[in-house]
């Protein structure tokens, strides 16, 4: 004859084990079949609200069942406690793993945002500049004009100037664009060169009050001026050229094009490449390199990289030329 014992753990609550589980009422005579096999220390069951120990006391040592088995309920009570601290030990670890991702997640996130914030307020001021009317300077009209050197350009008169205010106001807003274009390289990377220009246009012809007398105008691929009175492609005053970057071999033709444009009263125009490849740090040391090696049309830099005097190819009056870089990265 053997007793079987039976101990609740509840999961909450008083854990007083003797008290909770009084012996007196759970203390059920087991089969005699016990002898046939080992007896484990103690038999484990999830029952509802804890869990159950279940513990064989041979009769011979216990004949009226009335002697609970201390020790193995104490042995047990340390394996189930062992068991609740490596199992809370792991909740712990699975809280904080989860606290770090979540609290990455959210920075993410914040930081997201704070660029959309910024960006969004970016685009609002951009929006908002209030920009002057555009200003020409007249000149006259026996002033010599140079000739258009590509073929796949329309030929345009240049009567008149923007003045060296204006022209600043063009390249800032040109470089906003850029910053801004800049954040949807695949977009922009599938466009042509004409295309991408037009977008910019657009963002010109936007930034100043086309209400009065600025209209910013595509002819031909990638030529960018204005117009001194809207509609009146007759009173044009040049801007600049925007280009793909070919490589550097490419780059005192391209030059050649954008000073071919400008008349003697042309004093300062932009140039504008837009580059494909990844490395753009790489290309415009390529490109700085390239264009001081022009040596029939460089001068000197104003500011390196950036700004350059240049020679007229055909009328040898300084210009200042404005460099810019817009930064599409193909996908591979």
């Amino acid at each position: 004859m053997h007793w079987r014992w039976g101990f609740k753990f509840p999961l909450s609550g008083n854990l007083e084990l003797l008290q909770a589980w009084p012996a007196n009422t759970d203390v059920v005579p087991s089969s005699d079949n016990i002898h046939s096999m080992p007896a484990p220390q103690v038999v484990w069951q999830l029952v509802p609200g804890g869990a159950l120990a279940l513990l064989d006391v041979p009769g011979v040592d216990d004949p009226a069942g009335v002697n609970p088995p201390t020790e193995r309920l104490l042995a047990a009570t340390r394996t189930l406690d062992s068991i609740v601290t490596a199992t809370n030990e792991e909740v712990r670890k699975f809280d904080e793993k989860m606290r770090i991702e979540l609290s990455e997640i959210i920075a993410s996130r914040r930081t997201r945002l704070t660029n959309i914030e910024k960006n969004t307020q970016a685009t609002i001021e951009l929006l908002q500049k209030e920009c002057p009317p555009l200003q020409v300077e007249i000149i006259s009209a026996s002033q010599p004009v140079a000739p258009i050197l590509s073929t796949q350009h329309s030929k345009i008169d240049l009567p008149v100037a923007v003045t060296r205010k204006t022209f600043l106001d063009l390249i800032n807003v040109t470089q906003r664009w850029i910053y801004a274009a800049q954040r949807y390289p695949s977009t922009f990377t599938k466009m042509e060169e004409e295309e991408v220009t037009s977008v910019l246009v657009s963002v010109l012809n936007l930034a100043f009050d086309t209400a009065q007398r600025e209209a910013f105008v595509g002819n031909g691929k990638t030529d960018i001026y204005v117009e001194a009175e809207r509609g009146d492609r007759t009173r044009a005053a040049y801007v600049g050229e925007a280009k793909y970057w070919e490589g550097p071999k490419a780059v005192e033709s391209h030059l050649r094009q954008v000073l071919g444009y400008a008349p003697t009263h042309i004093r300062e125009v932009m140039f504008l490449y837009y580059v494909r490849a990844k490395n753009i740090d790489a290309i415009q040391s390529k490109a700085t390199i390239a264009i001081s090696e022009c040596a029939e049309l460089f001068i000197e830099w104003t500011t390196t990289g950036k700004g350059a005097r240049m020679k007229h190819p055909s009328f040898e009056h300084d210009i200042q030329v404005s460099i810019l870089y817009a930064h599409f990265p193909q996908r591979v």
